[in-house]
């Protein structure tokens, strides 16, 4: 399966806030941005990824569905804290 999808940062309100979101082309080439999952502000997203990082059950089934896994856990831990 090839996933798709990116880790991006928004400030708002003097916070920090992480999501996993994925561009689609539509048919007269404009592209639409979508999230896929919200990860929450910096702290609460880093405690969460750490949590699944110790137990992947705890990772929500929509983004098992999609494919991710514990090696996507890392990357995204990696991309948050780099930010």
């Amino acid at each position: 399966m090839n996933k798709i999808g990116f880790i991006v940062r928004v400030k708002a309100k003097g916070k920090e806030y992480f999501y996993l979101r994925k561009s689609i082309r539509e048919k007269n080439d404009l592209i639409r941005k979508e999230k896929i999952y919200s990860f929450g502000h910096r702290e609460k997203a880093i405690r969460r990824l750490q949590e699944w990082q110790n137990d992947i059950d705890q990772m929500p089934k929509e983004l098992i569905n999609l494919g991710y896994d514990l090696d996507d856990v890392q990357i995204w831990l990696n991309e948050i804290n780099s930010k």
